[in-house]
């Protein structure tokens, strides 16, 4: 059997066993779901040193980073979805109009079936967490597809996970490009991807075949305006502070900063006592600063170095041999400037100067939407005006990424940076289909037989768009109160 046929019959095999668990009702009933739910936070809680090892030897990020950047946020969404699940899954009753008063109108919530989770290398623990966490919400099952570029962790799913989880239910797929391409031909009921823009268009291309909906959590270039109203020492230390979580590999961070003239000389002085001041020991000595992630992408990142036209205010290093890559800072930068291209994801910050919030608003919208925008300012009006006048997947005002640890919010991007959204609920819903479900009273046909059937007099079309008007509130209630009291009021009257 060659390669190909190996990967096709792993791939069949997980497909057709997630199937066969979601048609057996395994994940149907909401005591099931809580279950699943504890279990996966017992993997969460339990193999802490476990998953603290793996994305060392991947990343080489510290335990405190991936305690707080990922089992804490994984946590907090398990917890989330275990409170309010029941009341996610209850059937939301449906506006209806007069003509449909005495019926029944419901909103239920839908597993879709089997979901392929295809997860990125840059947090290969949280970004697989994340959806499934959403789909077992759902009752969805799901076949796992952790990315091979961070081996420890795709092993740890491998290994780890199907002793908490039903691993027919929620098996776990490893391979490169094959394995995704083989992955991504299944007829799947929906398809969930976090990554690159680019990888984003295949997966929405192979999903077409099937019309299968996608989730796309992809990146963009995510700006962070800073104005002459704030207070630039504060502003600085936040950036820093996430630009070099993960050494800069993260989708929610500033790609670049549009600052306003006045302020550049001073926002660069303020950065550099910011990273002398959170990494008293150097940037390559410290223990929280992770490495590149591989080969091919620390030269990516020091060919756009080579290329910007711009001037390198702060250079903190490089070490190909061990992919160390201090934070970059880099100044006069153009528009058309190498690190203006594409989402750089990296540890390099540029900075472009703009004469006014105007012309920042203008640069923007005539690029792809971000996934983030970054406003740092206490000007009321400027702070409106950079949020009425652009889009994006979200706004953070004074601050860097703080929203990937709400656990009740949406998160998700627009046009280029993706589509759908999961967290908290809006994730619960992103994973369910919204079925209608109409009761209809098999009495009152004398209702149907003036209103429906036959021509009808203008008089008794003007009626009948009257009656299937759908208001605001819903009146039943008080259409029943009133009924009650019509009858009361004839019964007394006898």
């Amino acid at each position: 059997m060659g390669e190909t046929d190996q990967i096709l019959a792993v791939v069949k095999t997980a497909v057709g066993n997630a199937r066969s668990s979601f048609r057996a009702g395994k994940v149907k009933t909401y005591e099931q779901r809580v279950c699943i739910l504890k279990r996966l936070r017992e993997f969460v809680v339990k193999e802490e040193q476990s998953i603290c090892a793996a994305i060392y030897e991947d990343l080489k990020r510290d335990p405190q980073e991936v305690n707080t950047m990922s089992r804490a946020v994984a946590l907090s969404e398990i917890d989330t979805a275990l409170a309010n699940l029941a009341s996610w899954m209850k059937p939301k009753r449906g506006a209806r109009p007069l003509l449909l008063i005495t019926d029944s109108v419901k909103v239920h919530s839908q597993p879709y079936g089997v979901v392929a989770v295809l997860s990125p290398w840059n947090y290969p623990f949280l970004l697989l967490l994340r959806p499934l966490i959403n789909v077992i919400s759902a009752g969805n099952t799901a076949v796992l597809k952790p990315s091979e570029l961070a081996p420890a962790t795709e092993r740890l799913f491998v290994e780890r996970l199907p002793v908490y989880l039903d691993s027919e239910c929620y098996p776990v797929v490893t391979g490169g490009i094959p394995m995704s391409t083989e992955l991504l031909k299944q007829h799947f009921d929906h398809i969930c991807f976090t990554g690159s823009s680019n990888v984003g268009r295949i997966v929405m291309r192979a999903a077409s075949a099937n019309l299968t909906p996608v989730t796309l959590e992809l990146g963009g270039k995510n700006p962070a305006f800073v104005d002459d109203s704030i207070d630039l020492r504060n502003v600085a230390q936040r950036i820093v502070h996430m630009k070099s979580a993960g050494a800069g590999q993260i989708c929610v961070n500033t790609d670049y900063i549009m600052c306003l003239r006045s302020v550049e000389e001073k926002l660069v002085e303020e950065i550099g006592k910011a990273i002398k001041k959170l990494f008293s020991e150097g940037m390559e000595l410290s223990p929280l600063y992770s490495r590149i992630i591989h080969d091919r992408h620390f030269s990516y990142l020091k060919d756009l170095l080579d290329r910007t036209r711009g001037t390198k205010a702060i250079d903190s290093g490089t070490s190909a041999e061990t992919r160390y890559m201090g934070l970059m800072v880099v100044t006069n930068v153009q528009p058309d400037d190498a690190l203006m291209e594409n989402e750089i994801f990296g540890p390099i910050l540029p900075i472009m100067a703009i004469d006014s919030v105007d012309d920042g608003i203008a640069y923007l919208r005539e690029r792809e939407k971000p996934l983030a925008i970054n406003v740092f300012s206490t000007n009321r009006s400027n702070i409106d005006k950079i949020i009425d006048g652009t889009s994006s997947g979200q706004v953070v005002v004074n601050d860097v990424a703080v929203q990937v640890g709400l656990s009740r919010t949406p998160f998700g991007g627009v046009g280029n940076s993706g589509m759908g959204a999961y967290i908290g609920e809006a994730g619960f819903n992103n994973f369910s289909h919204q079925r209608t479900v109409v009761h209809r009273s098999p009495r009152m046909e004398f209702l149907n037989e003036w209103l429906r059937y036959g021509r009808q007099p203008r008089s008794t079309q003007d009626l009948m768009g009257m009656l299937l008007a759908t208001y605001p509130v819903d009146y039943q209630p008080y259409f029943i109160l009133a009924v009650l009291c019509v009858g009361i009021t004839v019964f007394l009257s006898l």
